[in-house]
């Protein structure tokens, strides 16, 4: 897991899928047009790009937005239920986010294209909260592109409409009330996001960086829990990339690289499990021993 920053899409890209001529809209974000232009080309292979324009988030998808959660402020205040099933539209927004995070899992790191189809994970349940009888859930944040994190199957149906809080932390009931909560599970827009303090990865050589995950922090510990991130399918691949980073990492140190480029991707999260690869090259860059067994 990763920090980053919330933004808005504001570029939507034409692109025709090579194999088949078939067209598609992408929103994205970017500085400009030939960094999105760029961006596209690099990541995505398979597509050609056809035009990137600016596009206007609060007449397009934020105006359906608003009219939707209209629509589901009104059914409960009336004591009716809101079919989200059929006014899903933060599907629209998938590529965005998979593209916000360099397409892998906000919570397992997991490469999103290869590891499953994804999902669009609201972090705030829009449901009822299990465990917390009489929660309607927070309805209102349903179309908060800011509730929303990109997320692998598996780390999505272990999250479900779960959300812990630290005890005696006050849930919240109505707009604005969110801001008192104490979330135990952790989220990549966190303000000042230092995983160092929740979590570490370790092996069974108590000295040396490893594949497992381990909570150091009330967040880090829930989570982790929570969202089964030592699943059996996870640490292979996470062992995978650490050793792939610390690879790169002497290479690139020995052929007279400083800093390594390794580290600066690491650090950007462009990679899958990137917290964890980064964790075992700081440890040798801090002359500690990396993996261990």
């Amino acid at each position: 897991m990763r920090r980053r920053d919330f933004v808005l899409p504001n570029y939507v890209a034409r692109v025709r899928f090579l194999a088949t001529g078939k067209e598609e809209y992408r929103l994205l974000y970017g500085v400009d047009v030939p960094t999105v232009e760029r961006r596209i080309k690099e990541r995505y292979k398979h597509v050609q790009v056809v035009s990137v324009t600016a596009y206007d988030f609060a007449g397009g998808w934020g105006k359906k937005a608003a009219d939707k959660l209209a629509e589901v402020t009104a059914a409960m205040a009336a004591g009716q239920k809101y079919d989200f099933n059929k006014n899903g539209i933060w599907g629209d927004l998938k590529d965005f986010l998979f593209d916000l995070f360099d397409g892998n899992c906000a919570y397992c790191e997991c490469d999103l294209l290869e590891g499953s189809f994804g999902a669009v994970e609201h972090y705030r349940p829009k449901n009822a909260v299990v465990g917390e009888a009489g929660h309607l859930g927070y309805f209102w944040l349903a179309y908060e592109p800011s509730n929303y994190l990109p997320t692998c199957t598996r780390c999505n149906t272990s999250k479900s409409n779960k959300f812990p809080l630290a005890p005696g932390s006050p849930r919240a009931a109505a707009p604005g009330d969110e801001a008192s909560e104490q979330p135990l599970l952790l989220n990549s827009y966190r303000l000042g996001l230092d995983l160092s303090v929740d979590l570490q990865f370790v092996s069974a050589n108590p000295t040396k960086i490893g594949p497992v995950v381990k909570g150091v922090s009330a967040q880090g510990i829930a989570s982790v829990d929570l969202l089964d991130l030592n699943r059996p399918d996870v640490i292979p691949q996470r062992l995978k990339e650490q050793e792939s980073a610390v690879g790169n990492y002497l290479l690139q140190r020995a052929t007279g690289s400083n800093p390594p480029p390794i580290l600066e991707r690491l650090k950007a999260g462009t990679v899958p499990f990137a917290a964890a690869a980064l964790a075992a090259v700081v440890s040798i860059e801090q002359g500690f021993p990396s993996l261990g067994g």
